[in-house]
């Protein structure tokens, strides 16, 4: 009964990021579609570009990891140690996706790449593509560090107790 009370620990956290998710995608789809944008100054938009920055950011970068995760389990050894496997690394890189999230969102309603001319679009995102590679560069290498760290080191700084798994034993 340990793991049931670890997995419900973990309910709260996955509800906030699947609700941050639908969220997002009604915004998307309701407000974005109706050129609701025009209307607005460009700092009351950024909360919204915030928040879409960081769900896409999460979906992003959560599923290349997984797709990176697939494909070297499928070359490695079963006692290797894939790219992002304990609990304190999925939060590791959680943070480091929400504040790289969080700046990029913010970049972009601040430099309000939406309400310029047709020909100035293509112009404006690529200064604020290039506003945004120092802080990627900076948050990948720490994030890619820290990863890297927490993955050599184990479950030595995890606060989680190891689920016990009844069918590892038959295995």
């Amino acid at each position: 009964m340990a793991h049931d009370d670890q997995y419900s620990n973990r309910k709260p956290s996955l509800l906030l990021f699947s609700v941050l998710v639908i969220i997002s995608g009604l915004i998307s789809i309701s407000l974005l579609e109706h050129q609701w944008y025009r209307k607005f100054s460009p700092i009351s938009k950024i909360p919204v570009y915030i928040l879409l920055g960081i769900t896409l950011n999460f979906a992003i970068i959560f599923g290349f990891i997984d797709l990176i995760n697939y494909v070297i389990g499928l070359f490695q050894t079963s006692y290797a140690k894939t790219i992002v496997e304990s609990q304190v690394q999925i939060i590791w890189v959680l943070g480091v996706s929400v504040i790289m999230g969080l700046i990029y969102g913010f970049i972009f309603g601040l430099m309000d790449v939406e309400d310029s001319k047709r020909f100035e679009i293509q112009l404006n995102l690529v200064n604020e593509e290039y506003a945004c590679l120092p802080f990627a560069g900076f948050l990948g290498f720490v994030g890619g560090l820290g990863n890297e760290y927490l993955r050599l080191r184990g479950n030595k700084y995890a606060s989680f107790k190891p689920v016990k798994d009844p069918f590892n034993e038959e295995i």
